[in-house]
């Protein structure tokens, strides 16, 4: 892998990492099914602009509607939800930690559903540390008593649920379709699905006028961590291929905790730490880059 490769693996990160924060400050004038909407409709402009540039038709890949519009859900509007509703009673910093358990809960899921996933000796034992790093997060909620804690803690590993489901169905699905194309059709449609709920619920046009920065974070998802992510994400996987691209996923918790601590104030308990180690050396030995051959 060249520095490109490199290059483009931090450049996700960066993307995704600030997304938690972004949440977070938006949630102080809109609610979850608002952002989640418009973070997916800014991400789809964008990314179908990308492929317009690049000559890749959504319409010829019509036929796969049913499975962009299952992954729409799965890897969009289900996660996004629950990710906003989750950040209502967690901080951004503990939220960005959490959503490492994406690769876990893949790896549980690649076991039963993908031919090529099942799990080896390294992965059972990173999935052990992962989800012992999850204890020692979770424990000293039930101590404190922090129930609305617990609950953002919940709703934050359902996500990470869903996003395994979501790879999942795309690998055993979808492997002929270019990988920004998919992203930019399910978004299209998770996009019309979410809009009338959100005009119906939520009726935005009649709310008060919005504090600059809440509309700035909502950009800011749908520009920088749904489109921009994204597309970084997808030029890593055409440079160093998907096993190293997906250390981007190591990368993000740290610059979730940075820019938590900075920017919005976030005091994480020691044992959060201890966690985070256990969950980023779970991750390594889950990463199909570091098992035996």
């Amino acid at each position: 892998m060249d520095l490109r490769g490199l290059l483009f693996i931090f450049l996700t990160a960066l993307c995704w990492g600030p997304s938690y924060a972004f949440i977070k400050t938006a949630l102080h004038d809109f609610s979850p099914l608002t952002i989640t909407f418009t973070r997916i409709f800014l991400g789809y402009l964008i990314l179908h602009a990308i492929c317009m540039a690049r000559g890749l038709s959504l319409w010829k890949r019509r036929s796969s509607w049913k499975h962009f519009l299952v992954l729409g859900f799965l890897f969009n509007i289900a996660p996004l939800m629950l990710i906003s509703y989750s950040e209502m009673h967690i901080s951004s910093s503990l939220a960005g930690i959490l959503n490492s358990f994406v690769l876990i809960f893949t790896a549980i899921l690649s076991h039963f559903f993908v031919p090529d996933g099942r799990l080896t000796g390294k992965r059972t034992l990173g999935i052990g540390v992962g989800i012992l790093g999850l204890v020692i997060i979770y424990l000293p909620m039930l101590f404190e008593g922090g129930v609305s804690r617990e609950i953002g803690v919940w709703l934050m590993i359902g996500a990470t649920a869903f996003y395994g489901l979501g790879s999942v169905y795309a690998r055993t699905h979808l492997k002929r379709d270019p990988s920004i194309v998919v992203l930019a059709f399910q978004l299209g449609l998770a996009s019309i699905l979410v809009f009338p709920f959100m005009m119906g619920f939520d009726q935005p046009l009649s709310l008060p006028t919005p504090a600059l920065s809440s509309v700035l974070s909502l950009v800011g998802l749908g520009v920088i961590g749904a489109a921009g992510g994204f597309f970084f994400y997808y030029r890593a996987i055409h440079i160093a291929g998907p096993m190293f691209a997906s250390l981007a996923l190591l990368l993000v918790p740290v610059i979730a905790m940075i820019v938590g601590a900075v920017f919005m104030g976030d005091d994480l308990a020691w044992p959060t730490y201890i966690g985070v180690v256990c969950i980023l050396s779970g991750i390594l030995l889950i990463n199909p880059i570091f098992q035996s051959k």
